[in-house]
């Protein structure tokens, strides 16, 4: 079985998409090779590797985006694609993370009372990585929580 599932991700080569995010230099190329690699990926574990860097790459792209409408929608688009990363793989921070972050910047969009109640997802999902799944070595995650509580004191 192991081999089965290396021969599958082998034949996802992440290594464009992932220069290509990191250096920032097109995310919307990314973002196609990402859909592209999409319908290839056979298991669960190889599209949550897609989806949670599809929810990524949206991140960036609604970043780019000009009117509060527009980011709302694209960061709406990554939400979803960090839930699918999370239904085909549950035990993956990285999907949690990316859903997290998602959620946290389409809430932006919205009034303020409207913010407030994406916070118990954004807790939900970083309390996933922390506490459930004990990835306490996960800086981003604090990082996360860090802000969600400097920003929503409650």
């Amino acid at each position: 079985m192991n081999i089965v599932i290396f021969a599958v991700l082998a034949a996802l080569n992440f290594s464009h998409a992932d220069a290509a995010f990191i250096s920032g230099t097109d995310f919307q190329a990314c973002r196609k090779e990402l859909l592209e690699m999409l319908p290839t990926a056979e298991d669960s574990k190889s599209k949550s590797l897609v989806l949670w860097r599809l929810a990524r790459v949206q991140l960036m792209l609604g970043e780019k985006e000009t009117t509060k409408e527009g980011r709302r929608t694209v960061f709406a688009e990554g939400v979803k694609y960090g839930e699918q990363a999370i239904a085909a793989s549950p035990k993956d921070p990285d999907c949690y993370m990316w859903h997290s972050a998602c959620v946290g910047r389409e809430c932006q969009t919205h009034s303020l009372k409207d913010q407030a109640q994406a916070v118990p997802v954004m807790m939900k999902d970083l309390s996933m990585i922390l506490e459930t799944l004990g990835r306490t070595d996960y800086s981003a995650a604090w990082q996360a929580l860090a802000e969600i509580y400097f920003n929503h004191p409650f």
